[in-house]
C-alpha cells in the first residue's frame, strides 16, 4: 500500500508541477523561480491533493480491493486449485517411480566416492 501511495504522491507532484508551468505559461528561468513554483505547490495543491487522495481514492481502492478479493479471487482459486492439486499428483507418481533409480545412483556414486 505504501507503494501504491507513493506512486500517487509523485504522481500528483508532477502533475500539480505541470499546472504551475500552465498558469506561468513558461519554464522557470531560473532557480528563485523554481523555488517559487516549489512553494506554490506545496502550499496550494499538495494539500487538496492529499485531501482528495484520502477521502475519495483510498476509500474507493478499499472497496475495489474487497469485491476483488471476496468475487473475483475465490472464482480464480477455484480455476486454479484443482489444476495444481493434480499436477501435485503427477509429480507424487513421477517421484514414487524414480526414488528405486535415484537410490542407486546415490549409492553408486557413493561406492565411487569410497573407492577413489
Amino acid at each position: 500500500m505504501k507503494i501504491i501511495y507513493t506512486f500517487i504522491v509523485i504522481s500528483l507532484f508532477l502533475v500539480s508541477f505541470n499546472c504551475v508551468f500552465a498558469q506561468n505559461e513558461g519554464i522557470p528561468e531560473n532557480l528563485d523561480q523554481i523555488k517559487e513554483m516549489g512553494t506554490k505547490i506545496q502550499e496550494n495543491i499538495l494539500p487538496e491533493a492529499k485531501k482528495v487522495l484520502e477521502e475519495e481514492a483510498l476509500p474507493l481502492w478499499e472497496k475495489m480491493w474487497t469485491w476483488t478479493k471476496n468475487t473475483v479471487w475465490p472464482w480464480i482459486k477455484s480455476l486454479i486449485k484443482p489444476r495444481i492439486e493434480q499436477e501435485f499428483q503427477k509429480e507424487k507418481e513421477e517421484l514414487k517411480k524414480e526414488m528405486p533409480k535415484l537410490k542407486e545412483s546415490l549409492w553408486e556414486r557413493f561406492k565411487q566416492i569410497i573407492d577413489i
